[in-house]
């Protein structure tokens, strides 16, 4: 097999994927079977050819457009048969290297003509997908990333990320791309002195305490709690020297949130004096707001040092560190400043003697998946696995490219569409305990089946899935027995009212470790349970998460209306926002989850349980609430997963509550003011109680109004705004003569 690299950057450029290239293209030149260099086209500059590494300049960067001419000098370079056509040809994809603003529309499309006119598998490797849809300025470069994105993705043989975050961009994009996570390696060279000897060459003593800072002092590096820290090691380290040792850029800043702290700025260095600084330090602090993913630069040249890390572990930091097996690395869930220098110092005093060595834990762990040797090897095997038993056509012959290739590999996965919509592919991870699913439902048979076929398609199994069934209502029992060979699905009685009574029926039987609730008109994605559980495994602090509930009522309306970023909040002042259907953006943590499609902890549900005192004879609205104000409470958080589209087909309602589905109705506005009322005085934490029903009365929402939206109503001429108005306020003191005058009963399992 031989491979050919595409790169917009090449040494001695000053470009990040310009180094990894040249790295990973050295590994690769021993890896060719063909005794000939690995080629690299790339834009034309000051680089040269090294041995084993060909260097071939096509494209002018102030001229992106010239990328086009890749086709004629491609065909240049591999002429005849002697030399043939790479078998594989690797994109190191950024959209901003090959145009302004990321617009490159000749990539793809340069691309696929060379895949068409000659033997060459095309595959994609993705230093950065596309810019986030939301802020505003943004919003002008996603209209043109995303399809450049999609068509590459589409006809790409094989694609690689640097990050398992854009994994659901990948399957969004092309379902049936075989993906791979591919970290990313460190451009520092290695110091070869001992940590003494770095000492001595800074003029630090070897007792001193040494904590590094290494890169930018970018908005998403927690400055302040990196300070906090170091004030916590000195306060537990009295009589010995505690000093920062920052390299980068950015000295000014560092220097003013780290006020009383001794700080050794090295300033920006080469690569060469950098290796000496990581050297030095005892450990290095790298804190971030999203986490840290295998392509952050700082923490790798760190681990390659042997230099212990102490970071966060936050919804985007990837699998692989959270997996890690030594204690060189703190990946903490502190939610402050205080809680994370608390842990960074336990931490510190718990680090073994040996780490001061050149080749410890961390070193060991940094080899085996961010050396360059490593990186290439799973570049290289995974090329081969797509490699096998592909066709190629050229003029109208066929061959089979890498025939001698041996099977050693199994076929590449394919995803299925529906699993694109469902986000990230689940990893393949060992079977949780169990997962049991509850799935309350009345006598909507047709829905009940489409929601068991698929709980029966997710990816990982489900354990047990109960569902709860009135006594009177043999429809649904019909269609729970057409699954009982398929899946272990098992009928219980519902005792008690509405959803709520049906769900607690279920949860006294539900004993796995982790509980889904979904309901009965609801369409799972198949990589629906993967991605919840791998939002929970990776998240302590999280006790549930759910999907973007995209409502099916009107398809065309919902397809195309607006898309939010405030979902599921809950303000100190009384205001709470749903939004779940429609809700935009990555996997972040939220106040409530809307209860079509949750998974819960077993343990926090079945502790906290739910609330019986709610009124409606079948969907209790707000049932939610009272679980939320529980996490609350206890510290916790719920996470929103818009990535993740789980159908929702709002199927009718047999208790002749329509307020959800866009018609006024006089009982069914009474128990949804009752409801949201009742749930705040029994539950909510602290003042909070005072606030919200403030907010209540005199602000409301649409659905139960307070006073203002009673005035916005009378402009309106609404013909049902004072019902409206009477039914919520009569909800609303019903509600808090019940919450205050009679004791609380929250249904629990035993």
């Amino acid at each position: 097999m031989n491979v050919a690299l595409i790169s917009a950057g090449y040494p001695p450029d000053l470009d990040g994927i310009g180094d990894y290239t040249a790295r990973l293209g050295e590994v690769l030149a021993q890896r060719n079977e063909i005794a000939r260099p690995v080629t690299v086209f790339t834009r034309y500059g000051t680089s040269a050819s090294t041995e084993g590494i060909q260097v071939i300049p096509f494209f002018d960067q102030r001229s992106p457009w010239t990328f086009a001419t890749l086709e004629q000098t491609f065909a240049s370079a591999f002429p005849d048969v002697e030399t043939p056509v790479p078998d594989w040809l690797v994109l190191q994809y950024n959209p901003f290297s090959f145009g302004r603003r990321g617009f490159c529309p000749w990539v793809p499309r340069t691309l696929a003509r060379i895949k068409r006119r000659t033997t060459a598998q095309i595959a994609v490797m993705f230093h950065e997908t596309t810019v986030p849809r939301w802020p505003l300025k943004f919003a002008a470069m996603f209209l043109w990333q995303w399809p450049i994105f999609r068509a590459l993705c589409r006809l790409a043989d094989a694609g690689f990320i640097s990050t398992e975050r854009w994994r659901a961009q990948t399957s969004r994009a092309n379902p049936l791309l075989p993906v791979h996570h591919l970290p990313v390696g460190s451009n520092i060279p290695v110091c070869k002195l001992s940590r003494e000897a770095a000492r001595a060459q800074l003029g630090v003593e070897s007792e001193a305490l040494v904590l590094g800072v290494f890169g930018s002092a970018h908005v998403s590096r927690r400055l302040d709690w990196i300070a906090c820290a170091i004030r916590e090691a000195q306060q537990r380290n009295r009589g010995r020297r505690t000093l920062l040792l920052y390299v980068g850029p950015h000295g000014a800043r560092v220097r003013n949130v780290c006020e009383g702290v001794e700080i050794l700025d090295a300033g920006p260095l080469p690569g060469e004096e950098v290796g000496c600084r990581l050297r030095a330090m005892d450990a290095i602090l790298s804190p971030f707001l999203d986490g840290i993913s295998t392509r952050r630069g700082s923490v790798i040249a760190a681990l390659q040092h042997g230099v212990p890390v102490a970071t966060s572990a936050a919804p985007w930091t990837d699998r692989l560190f959270l997996e890690a097996p030594t204690q060189g690395l703190l990946l903490s869930t502190a939610e402050n400043a205080q809680d994370f220098a608390r842990e960074a110092g336990n931490w510190l005093e718990r680090i073994p003697a040996d780490f001061a060595r050149p080749e410890n834990a961390v070193s060991v762990f940094h080899d085996r998946h961010f050396a360059w040797p490593a990186i290439a090897e799973g570049l290289w095997t995974n090329l081969a696995r797509h490699s096998l038993g592909r066709e190629a056509r050229v003029g109208g012959r066929t061959r089979t490219i890498s025939a001698k290739v041996p099977a050693l590999f199994p076929a590449p996965r394919k995803f299925s569409r529906t699993e694109a919509r469902g986000g990230p592919a689940p990893s393949d991870r060992p079977q949780p305990a169990s997962v049991t699913f509850i799935v309350p439902t009345l006598k909507r048979p047709d829905y009940l089946r489409k929601c068991l076929a698929s709980i029966e398609a997710q990816t990982v199994r489900a354990g047990r899935v109960l569902v709860g069934v009135k006594q009177e209502d043999g429809f649904s029992r019909a269609v729970v027995d057409e699954f009982v060979a398929r899946v272990q699905v098992r009928i219980i009685e519902a005792r008690g009212v509405g959803v709520v009574g049906s769900m607690s029926s279920c949860l006294q039987e539900a004993d796995g470790d982790f509980v889904a609730l979904v309901d009965d008109d609801v369409e799972l994605p198949s990589a629906w349970l993967g991605t919840m559980l791998e939002h929970l495994e990776c998240n302590p602090d999280i006790v549930a998460a759910a999907g973007r509930d995209f409502l099916q009522d009107h398809p065309k309306m919902r397809q195309f209306e607006s898309r939010v970023m405030n979902v599921g909040r809950i303000y100190w002042y009384g205001r709470i926002t749903g939004e779940h259907h429609r809700g935009a953006g990555t996997p972040r943590k939220v106040d409530v989850l809307r209860g079509s499609n949750c998974l819960f902890r077993g343990a926090f549900l079945r502790e906290t349980g739910f609330e019986p005192g709610l009124r409606g004879q079948g969907a209790q609205v707000n049932w939610e609430l009272a679980l939320a104000f529980h996490a609350m409470r206890k510290g916790a958080h719920f996470l929103y997963d818009p990535t993740v589209e789980v159908l929702h087909h709002a199927a009718p309602r047999h208790d002749g509550d329509s307020i959800h589905r866009g018609t006024f109705n006089p009982l069914g506005t009474l128990h949804s003011a009752f409801n949201e009322t009742f749930v705040t005085v029994r539950h909510a934490p602290g003042l909070h109680k005072l606030t919200a029903l403030s907010y209540q009365l005199m602000v409301g929402s649409s659905l139960a109004p307070g006073l203002f939206h009673f005035l916005k109503d009378v402009f309106k001429r609404d013909p049902d705004q004072v019902a409206r108005w009477i039914a919520t306020l009569r909800g609303r003191w019903e509600a808090a003569l019940a919450a205050t005058f009679t004791q609380s009963a929250q249904i629990k399992t035993p």
